[in-house]
């Protein structure tokens, strides 16, 4: 072959190369673009559609390193529980639970890899805490073969862990037979029941009675209408009647009289926007009652009428909001009250309640001033805290003179915790003088001041210079053993 022709064909190739490569250099544009495209739709769906930091976190886990599939499995399910979603709404707010919907844990788990479904369904603590909304369950969902077999499937990968259920009910009819299903299927295994909104089903229950034989923690909760006076076929409903382990009430704006309560067993409640005879009826008929919370009572019509009542087991109270309830109550075995009140009629309905209970009172903690005299009567209290007392120097002043034992040797003789929580630092002789006279036990038997604490809310100065002989006689105490702390609230 001639040099020319050999030259024709080099520069042939040459050409043929250089449109190769430029064709490659096309493609590579193309496949850096699409992988661009599909990078940014890979992190931006999953963030739009999981809500929860913890779901988001599964999928970034997942698509960034595979590496948490050489985790020993019983540390891939304990990350596992982390990843429940906690919600914030009105009832259950602050639960972590487990739900259907597929985007979220435990659910979304089961679609991600099969190690991953492997590991969610061999760990029954992912399945204990089943939260149920049927306002915004799918038609579908509900239809008596696809709920029986989710609900089938739900018990297996729960194993025999006991159950804790939280429905919110659907006013919607078409789906009142499916709360009867759930609670029939699961009544056997469940220790924990939550309902809220029942007053949109509370008329159409058939009043079937399912058997809780571990049921000890029951939650029922209307919508903002107080459920007091709701007229029942078959009242009142039977629904929780069956439950001999049941421990723990809570009632928030639903009557008690509107269902059948174990009441014997009971020993713990809470109520909230319940009226007064509602509140004095449960302490009549709980006899086992050991605490009981309190929140928004209210007057009815009825309330002039209602008998006092007298519970000889009650050790724990707490009243939040309206203090005239005070004026039915005696509790001779109260050991610890926590109040934050409307100061309307206090006087009249609190501090007569106080003296009635003083002699078994060893905690109080109070959001209002109380009167010095009706904390001279209080000779066995060992803790008391002080909410916002810094208010008033005054009062503050007063108190220290009454705590110095020098001065009054009977006042809050067995006094070991104090606490005061207010705007301003107050630290003065005052102060020092009274605490260094409750730096030892006395020979006739008056408790040593143990522990004082002065606690700072926010805005006030971080910083307080005591006056020099101040600091010294704190520091003194402190190195005789006082646990002291004043400043601001320390963060966990």
């Amino acid at each position: 072959m001639s040099t020319t022709a050999d030259f024709e064909f080099y520069a042939e190739l040459l050409k043929r190369q250089h449109a190769i490569e430029g064709t490659i250099a096309g493609y590579k544009a193309k496949i850096v673009d699409s992988e661009r495209e599909l990078e940014e739709c890979l992190e931006m769906a999953p963030i739009a559609a999981l809500s929860s930091m913890g779901q988001l976190w599964i999928f970034l886990m997942w698509r960034h390193d595979h590496s948490i599939l050489t985790f020993p499995n019983e540390i891939t399910s304990e990350i596992f529980l982390h990843c429940l979603p906690v919600y914030s709404d009105h009832f259950f707010a602050g639960t972590s639970r487990s739900t259907s919907d597929p985007l979220r844990a435990p659910m979304l788990l089961l679609h991600v890899c099969r190690e991953w479904r492997s590991i969610a369904v061999s760990t029954p603590a992912l399945w204990e805490r089943l939260y149920l909304d049927l306002w915004n369950l799918p038609d579908g969902f509900c239809e008596a073969d696809n709920l029986e077999q989710f609900l089938a499937n739900w018990l297996a990968r729960a194993r025999a862990r006991p159950l804790s259920l939280f429905l919110e009910v659907s006013e919607d009819d078409g789906k009142q037979g499916s709360l009867c299903t759930i609670l029939d299927r699961l009544s056997s295994r469940t220790q924990v029941l939550k309902l809220a909104y029942v007053s949109f089903w509370i008329q159409h229950y058939e009043g079937n009675t399912p058997d809780f034989p571990l049921l000890r923690n029951l939650s029922l909760a209307s919508s903002d209408e107080y459920m007091g006076n709701v007229a029942l076929e078959g009242y009142p409903i039977q629904i929780c009647s069956v439950a001999s382990q049941l421990q723990e009430l809570e009632l928030d704006a639903v009557a008690p009289s509107l269902f059948a309560i174990p009441w014997e067993t009971l020993a713990v409640f809470t109520g909230r926007c319940l009226r007064y005879d509602d509140c004095v009826d449960v302490l009549r008929q709980a006899p086992s009652l050991v605490e009981c919370t309190l929140e928004e009572t209210y007057p009815d019509s009825f309330t002039t009428g209602t008998p006092a009542v007298s519970h000889p087991h009650l050790k724990s109270l707490k009243v939040f909001g309206d203090c005239t309830i005070f004026r039915w109550l005696t509790l001779p075995a109260l050991e610890k009250l926590e109040v934050d009140l409307d100061s309307d009629g206090m006087d009249e309905s609190l501090l007569p309640f106080i003296i009635r209970s003083a002699s078994s009172l060893l905690k109080l903690s109070s959001a209002n001033l109380l009167p010095l005299e009706s904390l001279s009567a209080m000779a066995a209290l060992t803790d008391l805290t002080l909410v916002d007392l810094f208010r008033s120097n005054e009062y503050l002043d007063e108190f220290f003179r009454h705590f110095d034992r020098t001065n009054h040797p009977r006042f809050l003789p067995q006094l070991q915790v104090l606490e005061f929580t207010g705007r301003f630092p107050l630290v003065n002789t005052i102060l020092v003088d009274a605490l260094c006279s409750r730096s030892a036990p006395t020979q006739d038997g008056r408790a040593r001041l143990r522990s004082f604490r002065q606690i700072w809310v926010d805005g006030t100065p971080l910083q307080f210079n005591f006056e020099q002989g101040v600091g010294l006689a704190l520091a003194e105490l402190a190195g005789k053993g006082m646990d002291i702390y004043i400043g601001p609230k320390r963060k966990i």
